[in-house]
């Protein structure tokens, strides 16, 4: 049995000026009341990440100034839980072992500039079991094909970090432009993609090497960014202009640009590859195929937030920016199916992982 996931920090280092502190346990199941073995945190985390486990799809979605992330069980679209620990997340994404990595939003002062945190967070049991300090609040985050990097964007240090889930440490800082909002990682190449909206730049990142290796100065504040499913173009929202660029990848150049109309606030790609979902600047929801011209709008009543995708189940979850709720949405029509109500916050980033308990895990008796 794993121990239960109580813990404090017991060491600290500095990478980049940030300190590392290393969170182990306080409170077991069984055994020792106190271990200090960094490989004993790193075989805990793999026996939680091994714990077996009910057969379900479930969407974890960060809630922000709620401070905590919701467990969505995507047959019923319900939340069945929420997962504690952290403080204004407002992005989240899955690891190979099955572990969610977030990151906050908050951000405080200190010596050397801004820092924030970033958490490792066991779904099983609902606990944050790792916290990081990084530099400066986290806006988003992309999970790198080898299920164990994470790139979080930091956009008051105007660049990017990554964490190694196996190693449980920072392996680099990149200065990627002024304002960095948006990130989109290929599967079939080493590489990232970030828009800068504080001064126009799209940044590619070999993932292997973790280096720049070139940089777009074509575009006009771009605050969104997606991959076309074959990966060879970039879509990138350019909310002030009210247009949405594809860049050519391969020509490497802007191939053409698609009037949406000024103030959009958030853009998402369907499971087909070619509808595009562009959420505002008012309280609809507008779908665009991107091939042929065609659209089609759903009135949702309230202005839209966050759009997810949650692939494979044929639904577009989209968040209101005005109450805790999210709209379900059939992604071929925009027909709302369902009406999640939330218990606080604002739904942002979501992630998703299978073969995880619908429900939670009770406690064992005597670790409450």
């Amino acid at each position: 049995m794993c121990p239960s996931p109580h813990f404090y920090a017991v060491s600290g280092r500095s990478v980049h000026g940030v300190e590392l502190r290393l969170y182990q346990t306080r409170r077991f199941r069984h055994g020792p009341s106190l271990m200090k073995s960094r490989a004993w945190l790193l075989g805990t985390l793999l026996c939680l990440a091994s714990a077996p486990l009910s057969a379900a799809t479930v969407v974890f979605v960060a809630l922000g100034p709620a401070n905590r992330i919701i467990a969505i069980d995507t047959a019923r679209h319900a939340p069945v839980r929420s997962l504690l620990g952290v403080t204004d997340a407002r992005a989240v994404v899955a690891g190979e072992e099955g572990l969610l990595v977030a990151g906050s939003f908050n951000e405080t002062h200190a010596a050397g500039g801004y820092k924030s945190e970033l958490y490792v967070i066991d779904p099983v049991h609902g606990h944050a079991v790792f916290t990081l300090p990084v530099a400066g609040r986290i806006r988003a985050q992309a999970m790198v094909a080898d299920g164990r990097s994470v790139i979080s964007l930091h956009p008051t240090w105007n660049g990017v970090s990554v964490f190694d889930l196996q190693d449980l440490q920072i392996v680099r800082y990149l200065k990627t432009g002024n304002e960095p909002s948006a990130v989109a990682v290929r599967r079939l190449e080493p590489r990232a993609y970030v828009s800068n909206a504080g001064d126009g730049l799209i940044t590619e990142i070999d993932t292997r090497e973790w280096r720049i290796v070139r940089q777009w100065d074509q575009s006009r504040a771009p605050r969104q960014l997606l991959l076309t499913r074959d990966e060879t173009r970039l879509l990138v929202g350019e909310p002030e202009q009210g247009t949405v660029a594809l860049l050519d990848l391969t020509a490497d150049r802007v191939e053409r640009r698609i009037q949406v109309g000024k103030g959009f606030h958030s853009l998402a790609l369907g499971d087909d590859g070619r509808s595009l979902y562009i959420g505002g600047p008012g309280t609809e929801v507008r779908m665009l195929d991107i091939e042929s011209g065609a659209t089609q709008q759903a009135e949702l009543g309230a202005a839209p937030g966050h759009m997810n995708v949650i692939s494979g189940t044929g639904v577009l979850y989209v968040a209101s920016r005005e109450q805790p709720v999210i709209w379900v949405l059939n992604q071929r029509d925009l027909q709302l199916l369902e009406t999640i109500e939330l218990p606080a916050g604002e739904a942002f980033q979501a992630a998703m992982l299978s073969g995880v308990a619908a429900e939670p895990t009770p406690p064992a008796p005597g670790t409450q």
